[in-house]
């Protein structure tokens, strides 16, 4: 078991800061906030809208999961479709800046029947019923950062989506749709165009979950496909990049910040990888040298990536020397002349730029901490999986700030924006367990957000910070995993007000937001850390 973090948990948020214990509130007092920062929360539709898959619903492509009992039912999930300004009061309540959601594509081109093959109608009514509820983010004060494809996409399209040659068209053309019909709304509802979008969620764990593990329904697996996907995802996202500038421009709406969201697992080949070949032609890089151009990437990140001395991890040398035959693996078989369709796009664009920030989740990024036995709870529950499950994740404030860092290094002129942070625990059969290693919520955000302190006095670019997720939600197949901050009684379709541990979290997410801000104005405008660019200004 990895050792606690030093901030133990159980402690009240406002009196310990007071008190000086761990730093916190001194940390927080010489710690200026950048202009424009977020704090925020993050959900995705189909986790906590509800309403598909069912008889005369929009169908996904869990659909058939769903039916044969491969995946819990999503059913309702949180009913944030039907209400979700009961989301959005309780997210403003707690003074956060912005609230971070997604549109479903399945929601918006809906077929409802495994048969359609034909792309169907747009819904004009989904549109205006999203246009409602980013306009309601909007009228409480909150930014709105749009996901417009997390995970899934409508069953009409098939299984195996980002392994079909017109994927990177079919989901650019979406995006650009979808962007439009979005923001024509909101401005005849006397609100403004979305100016963060986020294409594509997480698409280096799409492709690896899906094709190499198989946790997501998909028709075919091996890492070959597993490599084609990843191409393709990343060339839409580029091309998508390219139309939904396009459209801003177009439209007369300014300037939008298009990036996509990386899954952190510090490995290069798994990550790092394509946000370097998605701006290797901004960086200078010529087509014919991206593997050189690739190999010097990888060397220096190789180098920065390095985790702090003491650092909380799983299986001590062994788990090391796993990590390190997987990265030198990689190393010898993985080059960026592996994905052919994003660098197709990169280099045929009107627009040698990919990426307008970057957009980091981090949760435990080491490969070395993945393999765990399961514990005799476990095994009496119905697990036997010799991976950690999320709730025995390994949350070390140290390697969080590492990867931030290593991640900002190369790329100085892009604002970093945290899109995914969160802390899981575990539901079974009615019951909550407490972590492994006694880490509640509330001691999990004092240590990040004091690291957050730490990486804006050292100078990166960091602009956001959002907590994965504002209630627990159905993850991906189960409701056994729970990330909120306030827990979600699910019978009775309410949140409630802790989270499952019977913590306040979201009370103290709120108190360390509110003590930050009360310092930082106390302070003024000097000393600032760093701020955006005029043109990525909100």
């Amino acid at each position: 078991m990895a050792e606690r973090n030093s901030c133990e948990p159980g402690e009240n948020a406002l009196p310990s800061m007071r008190e000086g214990q761990s730093g916190l509130y001194d940390d927080l007092l010489k710690t200026p906030l950048p202009r424009g920062f977020l704090f925020g929360v993050s959900n995705s539709g189909f986790q906590v809208e509800g309403g598909f898959n069912g008889p005369g619903l929009p169908l996904n492509n869990w659909w058939e999961w769903e039916i044969s009992g491969k995946a819990e039912s999503s059913g309702r999930a949180c009913s944030f479709w039907e209400r979700p300004d009961e989301h959005l009061e309780l997210a403003a309540s707690l003074g956060l800046d912005a609230f971070r959601m997604s549109v479903e594509w399945a929601r918006l081109q809906p077929a409802t029947t495994n048969g359609t093959k034909s792309p169907p109608a747009w819904d004009e009514e989904a549109i205006r019923g999203y246009a409602r509820i980013v306009r309601s983010i909007q009228r409480k004060g909150m930014q709105p950062v749009i996901t417009l494809l997390h995970f899934t996409h409508p069953v009409w399209l098939g299984a195996d989506l980002w392994l079909r040659a017109d994927a990177a068209d079919k989901f650019s053309r979406y995006c650009e749709v979808a962007a439009e019909s979005l923001n024509k709304a909101l401005i005849e509802d006397g609100g403004e165009p979305v100016r963060m979008w986020v294409t594509l969620n997480e698409p280096n764990a799409l492709a690896m979950i899906t094709y190499l593990l198989g946790r997501f329904p998909c028709g075919v697996k091996g890492v070959g496909k597993m490599a084609r996907a990843l191409d393709i995802l990343f060339a839409s996202h580029a091309l998508a990049y390219d139309r939904l500038h396009d459209l801003y421009l177009r439209m007369g709406w300014g300037r939008p910040l298009v990036s996509y969201n990386t899954f952190c697992m510090n490995l290069y080949e798994a990550d790092r990888i394509f946000a370097d070949l998605l701006m290797a032609r901004a960086r200078g890089a010529e087509q014919g040298r991206l593997r050189s151009y690739g190999k010097d990437c990888r060397k220096r990140w190789v180098k920065r990536m390095r985790l702090p001395e003491g650092a909380a991890t799983r299986n001590g040398m062994p788990g090391r020397m796993f990590e390190g035959a997987v990265r030198s693996l990689l190393g010898l078989t993985v080059t960026m002349e592996d994905f052919p369709a994003t660098a197709a796009v990169v280099y045929s664009s009107d627009r040698p730029e990919k990426l307008d920030y970057l957009g980091l989740d981090i949760y435990d990024p080491l490969l070395r901490d993945f393999p765990k036995m399961p514990s005799l709870h476990e095994m009496r529950t119905g697990l036997s999986n010799v991976n950690m499950e999320l709730w025995q994740e390994i949350h070390d404030p140290g390697v969080f700030g590492a990867t931030v860092e290593a991640w900002s290094e190369g790329y100085e002129d892009l604002p970093v924006y945290i899109l995914e942070n969160g802390m899981c625990t575990r539901r079974h059969n009615g019951k909550d367990y407490p972590r492994e290693d006694g880490l509640t919520r509330p001691a999990f955000l004092r240590a990040q957000l004091k690291e957050v302190a730490r990486l804006l006095r050292r100078g990166i670019p960091l602009r956001g910070y959002f907590y994965w997720s504002l209630t627990d939600n159905y993850e991906w197949g189960s409701y056994e995993p729970r990330f909120g901050l306030y827990a979600y009684d699910y019978r009775e379709g309410a949140i409630l007000p802790q989270d499952c541990m019977g913590e306040d979290a979201g009370s103290e997410y709120a108190s360390l937001v509110a003590a930050w801000k009360n310092a930082d104005e106390a302070g003024g405008d000097k000393n600032r850390c760093w701020e955006a660019p005029d043109d990525c200004r909100f």
